[in-house]
């Protein structure tokens, strides 16, 4: 059909608000803003009669501009101290109501309250939030922030979200001691809860994080307060059994299965008390001697022993006793028995066993020193029988010996000696030269040994006159002397001569050359009588009359260092001895030492960088300059990435170690490279074993370990 009958003309015939709409070319056109329109449009054509359609349309109406719109009103997050800057903190999103973020959206973030410490930063466009300053529980432990989202093209409109964010306590501080080493004393047989003394420790974490606990390592002798640190006896101490306590004390603080320990040492000096009286082992004790034993003779060397020490240990010895006719006498300070010589006559008394007494039964009485003293008795019975012509003699009328200074007491210097073709039993004896009685000398088996330890020796040498004495009759004795150096001498001796010689030098090396002394006459020899310990050097006439000495063995400085050799020069006109110092220069001939030598770790995944998990001590035996000097060092660059270790020897974290990222053991060298040249290397072994750990995602989509 055409014509007019066939144009049709579209009005809105009923709406519920009028001029909203208006329809052109078969559009509808608003006319004002609306949400919701429920319109009736008539569709009318041009025929006569003119013809009509009807229809109802409801219009949705979109605005142009989305508003912002969050989930909620409020919101929280939980994190941790220790988050590093930069970290996600919250994902604020306000596109519920259809708006979008990003740089291609409509809306804008920020925050408009409670960061007035400017510690998070939001991104504009994306609404991240993130942290800008660095985070501390004890500072502040929340945040309340309010979050404003707003679109950028038409800021009127906006919303707003309350978001708290909690902050939770990391342990950061391991509990650190006031001492690396606790010195304290106590008494012997002191009550059980006497207090020894006091430790203490402090954490730089806050709350039960920063309240140490303290505990010792297995000990029946001693407790410690959990809460104060103060140190109790927890048994009777004998000091004879125990003379000090070298113990680690802990104190780790209470963070559950974040806590970290702190360890120090405790040195506990148990002081002796007099109560032990001196006793006699050998008691009863049955002695013969020879009727022809000459008066000031020794006899027998009586022992007693004190389990005290110090002045409480030592023993004066007296007859009290059976000594009829004054014929014995008792050394007091070394119990030497012998005959006693009449002080009214010139000669000498002899027992006789034709016209005397033929047995004597004495009382010897031992005194220690303490106050008051305490006092032990042995019965002495001596019998009178003939004859014995052979004295005891050692193989050499001196002994040359070095020791280290760090000897402790009991330890064995050196070992006398003698024989006697007339006796099967032989008797050792310090007669001269125990000046402050550093040494102890086993009357039988002729070890002498350090009595205290040898660190503060008074003096740097000491000459011991030994005897020995056998059990013949009469008793005879032979003598010789050991020179006893203390290394390294505190205190060098004055010379004639100074030399200096590297060690491990071949035998025969020269050392130095002595000048023939004209005053002298004609050199006819060189020897050395005294110092040369462990034949160390040998002495030679050389041109011109000099004395070389040379190398006789190979020297090592570790075992000593300074020679101090006494040279004996025979001329024809005289003789006389002159003093050669020999320094024994070090070669770079140790390489350092690893205490333990491995080290076997167990440690939890992902650790914060710097945490300490294990330690070495390293020590070079040599003792000079730069070959005593050493520089530590990881071996290998995987483990270089994860560990590094100090100067003192103590092995760190370096970072983070993933156990999800298929670390399991690792195994690695540390390396430690002394200075000398050329340069020697220690190695000391770390096995490290990853644990793992659980670790969950909370609904702020945080991780956290379990």
């Amino acid at each position: 059909m055409t014509g007019v009958m066939t144009s049709t003309h579209l009005t809105v015939t009923t709406i519920e608000t009028p001029y909203l709409f208006y329809v052109r070319s078969g559009y509808f056109r608003p006319v004002l803003n609306c949400s919701v329109l429920n319109l009736q449009v008539t569709a009318t054509d041009g025929g006569t009669p003119a013809r009509l359609a009807s229809a109802i349309v409801t219009v949705h109406v979109s605005p142009e501009f989305k508003s912002p719109a969050f989930g909620s009103e409020t919101d929280s997050v939980t994190i941790q101290e220790t988050f590093p800057l930069g970290s996600l903190v919250y994902n604020c999103d306000a596109t519920h109501d259809g708006a979008t973020d990003g740089k291609d959206g409509d809306l804008e973030y920020s925050i408009i309250a409670g960061n007035d410490e400017n510690t998070f930063g939001i991104e504009l466009l994306e609404g991240t939030l993130l942290i800008k300053r660095s985070l501390s529980f004890d500072a502040r432990s929340s945040y309340t922030l309010t979050i404003l989202a707003t679109n950028r093209l038409r800021p009127s409109l906006s919303d707003t979200l309350k978001l708290t964010v909690v902050v939770t306590q990391v342990n950061q501080h391991t509990p650190e001691f006031t001492d690396t080493l606790y010195v304290f004393n106590v008494q012997e047989n002191a009550a059980i809860g006497t207090p020894v003394g006091t430790v203490s420790a402090t954490d730089g974490d806050s709350g039960s994080f920063g309240d140490p606990i303290y505990s010792l390592e297995t000990t029946t002798h001693f407790q410690v307060n959990a809460n104060t640190g103060v140190i109790t006896t927890a048994a009777t101490i004998d000091f004879s059994l125990d003379q000090n306590f070298h113990l680690r004390v802990f104190a780790a603080d209470n963070a559950g299965v974040t806590s970290r320990t702190g360890t120090s040492v405790l040195l506990i000096t148990v002081n002796d008390v007099n109560n032990n009286s001196p006793t006699f082992p050998a008691s009863p004790y049955t002695l013969d001697i020879r009727e022809s034993l000459h008066a000031s003779s020794p006899i027998h060397v009586l022992v007693a022993s004190d389990l005290d020490t110090g002045t409480q240990g030592s023993v004066q010895y007296s007859l009290t006793a059976g000594n009829t006719g004054g014929h014995f006498a008792v050394d007091a300070s070394t119990g030497v028995l012998s005959l006693q010589t009449q002080v009214s006559i010139i000669h000498f008394i002899n027992v006789d066993y034709e016209s005397g007494p033929r047995q004597y039964v004495l009382e010897v009485e031992a005194k220690d020193g303490g106050s008051p003293s305490l006092t032990g008795t042995a019965t002495v019975t001596v019998n009178v029988l003939d004859d014995n012509d052979e004295a005891p003699s050692f193989s050499q009328s001196r002994y040359d010996v070095a020791v280290s200074s760090a000897l402790t007491s009991g330890s064995l210097v050196h070992t006398v000696l003698a024989t006697d073709p007339d006796s099967d039993q032989i008797y050792y004896v310090i007669q001269n030269g125990n000046s402050g009685g550093l040494f102890y000398l086993d009357t039988t088996s002729g070890e002498i040994k350090t009595t205290p330890g040898l660190a503060t020796a008074p003096g740097d040498v000491y000459t011991l006159e030994v005897i020995a004495v056998d059990n013949g009759a009469p008793m005879l004795t032979g003598t010789t002397t050991v020179e006893v150096t203390i290394q390294p001498l505190v205190t060098p001796p004055t010379s004639d001569y100074a030399f200096s010689v590297t060690e491990n030098q071949s035998i025969g090396t020269l050392v130095g050359t002595i000048a023939k002394d004209s005053a002298l006459g004609a050199i006819s020899s060189y020897s050395i009588i005294g110092g040369n310990i462990a034949n160390g050097f040998s002495i030679i006439t050389g041109a011109g009359e000099t004395g070389e000495l040379r190398t006789a063995s190979v020297l090592d400085r570790e075992t000593v260092s300074l020679y101090r050799l006494t040279v004996r020069v025979q001329g024809s006109l005289g003789d006389v001895e002159i003093v050669v110092l020999v320094s024994v220069n070090d070669e770079n001939d140790n390489s350092p030492t690893f205490t333990p030598s491995s080290l076997n770790l167990i440690v939890v995944e992902n650790l914060p960088a710097g945490t300490e998990i294990g330690s070495f001590s390293v020590s070079d035996p040599d003792t000079s300059g730069v070959n005593s000097q050493f520089d530590l060092s990881i071996s290998g660059v995987l483990f270089q990435h994860f560990f590094t270790v100090s100067s003192s020897g103590v092995v760190r974290v370096l970072r983070e170690i993933d156990y999800e990222k298929g670390y399991r053991t690792l195994v690695f060298d540390v390396l430690a490279t002394d200075r000398g040249s050329p340069a020697l290397t220690g190695t000391g072994t770390v096995t490290v074993s990853i644990a793992d750990v659980t670790e969950t995602v909370t609904d702020s989509g945080q991780f956290h370990e379990n």
